[in-house]
Formats: structure tokens, C-alpha cells, sequence
């Protein structure tokens, strides 16, 4: 009936209240949802499904920006997670979707006429965000409170791939003093100048403009490679480290926000990896060449 329900609200207010009063920034998305509006959102272009799509947007976002407007500068919403656009036609309506959402929020007053606010390129894609999508056609009543998020898995053969494809390989050897010499699973793309170009295309786009970038998701598998004859563990762990402190020291120097994705699942299977980086139940580090990369990459960084 399009409210939602009150026990899980209690909830994930009981979470955001665990994290704002750890001294943590914590954003609320609507994400994934069984993909109603992500996907089902652009599959049909026409006025009626973009339009009832739109409305439910906005009313969850009223009920959830109800429940939190007392909040302060340390919870930030932000609409939805990855829309599924990948032509312009799509992206325009992605537009009239976040247009709705910051409208929604603005509307029930408090600290949310203020609040900091992100919105998302298509498909949270670097390439097609800087292609397609205009985040000066948003309008907002606050001044400066509007962020745009992409997420970054650049090179997938080393950050997603869970097996061999017939268009390529995973890759275990990451970053030019990494590749172990004679082996296929070394990187032959997407390494330290390709994080760089891309993120700077998100600069020169959105953050000289004013616009900050949030990179709401980045990781990389941590992959089992001792039990393989001639692959090398300590060369896939580096690989791992240096990649997370690239993807750190890259962005914040650039003046984004990195935000690591951490799945939560600590077992490192076996050579489709895992991406996490804190084991919860034990309350440790549990992805150490990770944790090491992403405090050597924010030290090495220089905020702009």
C-alpha cells in the first residue's frame, strides 16, 4: 500500500543512530529494491510507467525524510544506487526520477531543506555519467547541497570477475610493479593511469564546477592464488594494497569521496575472491592488504 513498514524503519534507525553517535557520516540509499525502479524504471520509457514510477519515488522519500529531518549534517540520503541507463533517452529520465527525489525531501522541511543530497550518474558509470548526464539541469532550493555518485570496478578482470570468460581473463597481478613475470592474470588494462584519467574526468566534470563526487562503491576481489602452480600470493596481496591505496590517494587528491564496498562475507573462497575488508562478528581487520592500502592511500592524499 506504499508505506513502509514501521518495524523496519525502527530499524535502520537504530543503525544510523549506532553510526552518528560513532562519530561516523552515514548515507541512506534506496538500494537495489528488487530492482522496481533501478531496472523496471527504464525499461519502459513511456509516460505512464515513468510516471508511477515517480510517484512511489517520491513518497518513499517523503516517509523516509519524515523520519529523519531532525538529523544533522551527518546523515546525507541519497535516491537510488545504480540506475540502469546506458543511452541519453534514459538518462533524461533519470533526471525527472532525482528531480522528484530532491523535490520530495526538500518539501518536509527541517534540516532537510538543507540537507546534502546525492544523485547518481547513469549506471553510477564514470564514462557514461561524463557522456550523458547534466547535473545542472537538477533544480534545488538549497544552494551547494547536491553530490553526484559513480562507483568504480576499473579493471573488472581484477575487481569482479569471478571466472574466465571467452572475452578475457581474471586478473590476480594488478599495477606495474606487480605483474608476475611469464604468468596470463597479469593486468593489461585499467591500471594506475587509467584510475587516473577516469577521475579526472569526474573533476574537470563535476568537481571544478562545484559539484562534489562521491565514489559510493570500490573494490577489488581478494582472491586465493597459493594453491595454483606459478602464481604467486604475496604478488596478488601487493596488488590488492596498491589498489585501494591508487583508488584513495587518486579520488581524494581530486577532491571525491572513496567509499569502500564490503560484502560482509569473510571467506576468502578460492580464486573468485571476496571483497571485504572488516569482519564484523569478530570485530578485526580481515582483508589486511586492503585496510593497509586505503590508510596509506588517505595519508598519501592531499585534499584540494
Amino acid at each position: 500500500n506504499g508505506q513502509i513498514d514501521a518495524q523496519w524503519t525502527a530499524r535502520v534507525k537504530e543503525i544510523v543512530d549506532y553510526c552518528i553517535q560513532a562519530g561516523l557520516y552515514v548515507v541512506l540509499n534506496d538500494h537495489w529494491d528488487n530492482g522496481w525502479i533501478e531496472t523496471n524504471g527504464f525499461t519502459d520509457l513511456g509516460e505512464t510507467n515513468v510516471s508511477s514510477k515517480l510517484e512511489t519515488l517520491k513518497n518513499l522519500w517523503t516517509q523516509i525524510a519524515t523520519t529523519f529531518r531532525d538529523y544533522d549534517e551527518h546523515l546525507i540520503f541519497a535516491g537510488l544506487n545504480e540506475p540502469n541507463c546506458d543511452t541519453q533517452a534514459k538518462t533524461d529520465v533519470l533526471l525527472r526520477y532525482e528531480q522528484g527525489f530532491i523535490d520530495a525531501v526538500r518539501a518536509t522541511g527541517g534540516n532537510n531543506a538543507q540537507r546534502t543530497l546525492i544523485v547518481q550518474g547513469p549506471s553510477t558509470d564514470i564514462e557514461k555519467t561524463d557522456s550523458y548526464y547534466d547535473v545542472t539541469r537538477l533544480t534545488d532550493t538549497a544552494e551547494g547541497a547536491l553530490m553526484v555518485e559513480v562507483h568504480f570496478y576499473t579493471p573488472w578482470n581484477f575487481c569482479g570477475m569471478e571466472k574466465d570468460e571467452s572475452w578475457g581473463k581474471m586478473f590476480y597481478y594488478w599495477g606495474t610493479g606487480n605483474h608476475l613475470s611469464g604468468s596470463t592474470r597479469n593486468a593489461n588494462w585499467g591500471e594506475e593511469s587509467e584510475v587516473q584519467k577516469l577521475f579526472q574526468r569526474m573533476k574537470t566534470k563535476f568537481v571544478d564546477k562545484g559539484f562534489p563526487v562521491y565514489i559510493g562503491e570500490y573494490n577489488c576481489q581478494w582472491r586465493n592464488v597459493s594453491g595454483q602452480s606459478g602464481e604467486d600470493q604475496a604478488k596478488h596481496d601487493a596488488s590488492v594494497k596498491l589498489y585501494h591505496k591508487t583508488v584513495n590517494q587518486q579520488a581524494i587528491t581530486m577532491g571525491m569521496v572513496p567509499v569502500v564496498w564490503d560484502i560482509n562475507y569473510a571467506n576468502q573462497s578460492g580464486t573468485k575472491g571476496v571483497m571485504t575488508v572488516l569482519n564484523r562478528a569478530t570485530l578485526s581487520v580481515y582483508c589486511q592488504p586492503a585496510m593497509d592500502g586505503i590508510t596509506e592511500g588517505v595519508a598519501a592524499a592531499t585534499w584540494p
